[in-house]
C-alpha cells in the first residue's frame, strides 16, 4: 500500500515536472499564464510547504523535545523540523536492507573475517 502511494505520488511529481517544463516552452507565456487555473493550483500547492501535526505527544516528550530545541536555540517547530529532515535522510531498515539485497556480491580472495581482521590490526 505504501509502495503504490509513493509510486502515485513520484508519477505525480514527474507529470507535474513535464507540465511546468512545457509551460516554460510557450514563447511569450509567464510560467503559469494561460493555464487553467486547477493546474495552476496544483503547480502552487506543489511548491509549498507541507503541515504536519502530531496529536497526543506525552509530556514528557514534549518537554524533552522544548528543552533540546532550547539548548540548540531554535524554535520548538524548528527542531523537530531539523530531526524529521535529519530522519528522512536516513534509509529505515527495511529500504537498506532492500537495497542491500540488491547490491551485487563483492568478490574477493579473502573472506569477511580476515578482512575485518586487518583492518581491526591497521587501527
Amino acid at each position: 500500500m505504501i509502495t503504490r502511494q509513493i509510486e502515485l505520488q513520484d508519477f505525480c511529481h514527474r507529470l507535474l515536472g513535464i507540465a511546468r517544463d512545457t509551460l516554460a516552452l510557450i514563447p511569450g507565456r509567464a510560467h503559469t499564464s494561460g493555464t487553467p487555473t486547477a493546474l495552476r493550483w496544483t503547480l502552487y500547492a506543489e511548491d509549498m510547504s507541507k503541515m504536519i501535526q502530531v496529536r497526543d505527544v506525552r509530556d514528557q516528550v514534549h518537554r524533552t523535545l522544548k528543552a533540546r530545541a532550547a539548548r540548540e536555540g531554535m524554535s520548538l517547530s524548528n527542531f523537530i523540523k531539523k530531526e524529521l529532515d535529519r530522519t528522512a535522510e536516513r534509509p529505515t531498515m527495511r529500504e537498506w536492507l532492500e537495497s542491500a539485497r540488491q547490491a551485487k556480491p563483492i568478490s574477493s580472495k579473502r573472506s569477511a573475517a580476515q578482512i575485518v581482521r586487518e583492518l581491526r590490526d591497521a587501527q
